[in-house]
């Protein structure tokens, strides 16, 4: 179990500093935060799953919303 463990905590940490170290706009649902880095480029945490968002389209801010709501 310990090294479960470690590797979510390993994880936790890379993904903290990955937000951290960017620019990023933070979009607010009633139940999810989700953090937009570009409009090609989003990432939220919905149950315990982790969510990116990588396209060659742009999404709008009601878009990747919507997207984060329904997943």
């Amino acid at each position: 179990y310990g090294d479960h463990r470690d590797l979510h905590l390993s994880i936790r940490r890379q993904r903290q500093m990955c937000i951290r170290d960017r620019n990023y706009t933070v979009l607010q649902s009633s139940t999810t935060t989700v953090y937009k880095f570009s409009s090609r480029h989003a990432t939220w945490v919905k149950d315990g799953i982790w969510y990116q968002v990588h396209g060659e389209q742009p999404l709008s801010d009601a878009q990747l919303l919507a997207l984060a709501q329904n997943s």
